[in-house]
């Protein structure tokens, strides 16, 4: 972001405002790469971006209108495609440059406080002091930004995958980012067991990093142990009491269970038309907490040539003497998934991820339609 001068003299405003805009930011982009892996609590600030877009483009350039014709404004290519909007807006809805323009003549003040407060009501604990528990606050990674792990510089290859440290963002391979601490992405956001790299495993105290492997959370630090954390990059580095007790336990000290996010292998399934169906061999890769089903010719491919959302879907067991262990994913008026497995155990396997899966997709609709 481009660096913003005092807001109306007010310099505390200001760094409030790039505080909160440096959040977005990094918030929306994990949200279009991989909203999996935030909570679904923070889901609903995706649904305001282009509102958040227009209150940052008022407290950058002003008004829309008189921004609008200068050279900044060209380059930037800020300019709609007018026949697009009018043959189209009935489906596309209303555009962020529509949303600048019916901000009128609102000052740079009142416009960045409406950004916070817009952050504040879907997150309200984001600028709060951090504790050792909370992600660093960095740009989600592009698959395609590195071939190579950024701990040990292993390239990346069809069974050395690629993965997401979800404490710095960066891109590490499974070796190197085989541990599972609890996280938040910021404070008052609820905590899970998420994969951290080995780097950041050094970088957390022994002492913090215990509890935290345990799914404990952490309230506040001494003085002591916040010598040891590092600060850079997260949402601030205001102090912390050293009052509070360090870390409260959650009250089950059982040690959460391992959860499978993605089930991935080959299933059977049948193709073709009403009279003339086949089985071929397919790849799939199900995504359990983001509810879908991707559809690959070849376990190589990069992209997939079927996506299914499973929200409204349904599961039945299906048994032929050829192929006994089948298995449908049947949708009132979506196209159905007849499926067959190798093993008992494989299709029982396939039927539970599915089962978690389209569970997950009906809570995610649930939420947006609220």
């Amino acid at each position: 972001m481009a660096a913003v001068p005092f807001i109306d003299n007010d310099a505390e405003l200001t760094e409030s405002f790039l505080k909160a805009e440096k959040v977005t930011s990094t918030l929306l982009s994990r949200l279009r790469s991989d909203p999996g892996a935030v909570d679904s609590s923070v889901w609903a600030l995706y649904q305001w971006d282009g509102m958040l877009w227009a209150l940052k483009q008022q407290v950058m350039h002003g008004p829309c209108e008189e921004y609008r014709g200068t050279e900044e404004y060209k380059t930037k290519r800020l300019e709609c495609n007018t026949k697009w909007i009018a043959c189209c807006a009935r489906y596309a809805g209303e555009t962020r440059l529509k949303k600048w323009e019916k901000l009128g003549t609102m000052s740079r003040s009142e416009a960045a406080h409406k950004f916070i407060q817009i952050l504040n009501d879907i997150i309200p604990g984001w600028n709060v002091p951090p504790t050792p528990d909370v992600a660093l606050l960095t740009e989600w990674s592009a698959d395609s930004s590195s071939y190579c792990c950024s701990n040990c510089n292993e390239g990346f290859t069809l069974l050395n995958r690629r993965h997401h440290c979800r404490r710095c963002s960066r891109l590490v391979c499974a070796p190197c980012s085989s541990n599972r601490i609890g996280l938040r992405l910021f404070p008052g956001v609820p905590q899970r067991m998420q994969r951290v790299c080995n780097q950041c495993i050094e970088e957390i105290p022994p002492r913090v990093l215990k509890a935290l492997a345990e799914g404990q959370e952490v309230i506040a630090l001494t003085d002591e142990i916040r010598s040891e954390v590092p600060t850079t990059g997260q949402a601030t580095t205001e102090s912390i009491e050293p009052e509070i007790p360090p870390i409260v336990p959650k009250q089950s000290s059982k040690k959460p269970a391992k959860v499978i996010l993605i089930k991935r292998g080959y299933l059977d399934r049948i193709v073709g038309t009403r009279f003339h169906k086949t089985w071929e061999r397919f790849f799939f890769v199900l995504l359990i907490r983001k509810g879908s089903v991707g559809i690959y010719i070849h376990e190589d491919d990069v992209t997939p040539s079927e996506v299914y959302k499973l929200s409204n879907y349904a599961i039945r067991v299906k048994s032929e003497k050829r192929r006994p262990h089948q298995f449908k994913v049947l949708h009132e008026t979506n196209p159905s998934l007849r499926l067959c497995a190798e093993s008992l155990r494989e299709m029982n396997d396939w039927i539970a991820a599915f089962s978690q899966a389209i569970e997950s997709s009906n809570l995610s609709e649930g939420i947006r339609s609220q």
